[in-house]
């Protein structure tokens, strides 16, 4: 072995130890659970506006973007949308570490699972940004799906990259559908730790989400 080839090797295994580390600490554990919290209430606020809108009462549907959106314009607005950051920068470091290092405190993830920690990790990451620039901008209404595939149209085989994005989507509506319906979410929970009426509570939600979910993506 070269001496180049023992020094990227050594490095590679700092790197890797120093992962470890981070992700053992209890600030990690912290910025973990605070993503999940940001996490939830982005989607909360979008259901909550889907529900306002359909039973008449002025509301919208919308995306994580327009979620966010929706925070600022609230009384503290730009309070919450910082912990919101905070939060969704958490949530994509924990999936991003997860796919760097196959596992996070709960367990090995195997090849699949890291492609797509690290799919969720950039797209988390890139709602922190979106946070960070409402946050630091002027307010400016973002494009919508539809604007976007209509860019892409105009790109070198931009219609491929959009049908190849539009497979994407629905295979992985596909995997939330079986993963819901199947309940596999619940080999990714400590459920032995659950009191029974919270297991079931969780497992009827868990599935609801994941469903609907996959109508999403669909």
């Amino acid at each position: 072995m070269s001496t180049i080839q023992r020094d990227t090797s050594v490095s590679v295994r700092r790197a890797r130890s120093a992962g470890e580390g981070f992700v053992n600490s209890r600030i990690f554990t912290i910025l973990s659970r605070a993503g999940f919290v940001a996490r939830a209430l982005v989607y909360g606020i979008i259901g909550l506006l889907a529900f306002d809108l359909a039973i008449g009462q002025g509301g919208k549907i919308t995306n994580q973007q327009g979620a966010l959106r929706t925070v600022e314009q609230h009384p503290f607005g730009h309070f919450l949308l910082t912990l919101l950051a905070v939060g969704l920068g958490g949530y994509a470091l924990w999936r991003l570490f997860r796919a760097a290092l196959g596992h996070g405190r709960e367990g090995a993830d195997r090849g699949i699972e890291r492609l797509g920690a690290l799919g969720s990790g950039i797209a988390y990451a890139a709602m922190c940004v979106v946070a960070v620039q409402i946050l630091t901008g002027p307010g400016t209404s973002g494009k919508g799906a539809k604007k976007t595939a209509g860019d892409v149209f105009t790109w070198p085989a931009g219609r491929w990259l959009v049908a190849v994005a539009g497979v994407v989507l629905a295979g992985i509506a596909c995997y939330q559908l079986i993963r819901g319906l199947r309940k596999k979410f619940l080999d990714d929970s400590k459920t032995d730790e659950m009191p029974q009426f919270v297991l079931k509570g969780f497992t009827v939600l868990g599935t609801i989400g994941h469903v609907a979910r996959a109508v999403v993506f669909g």
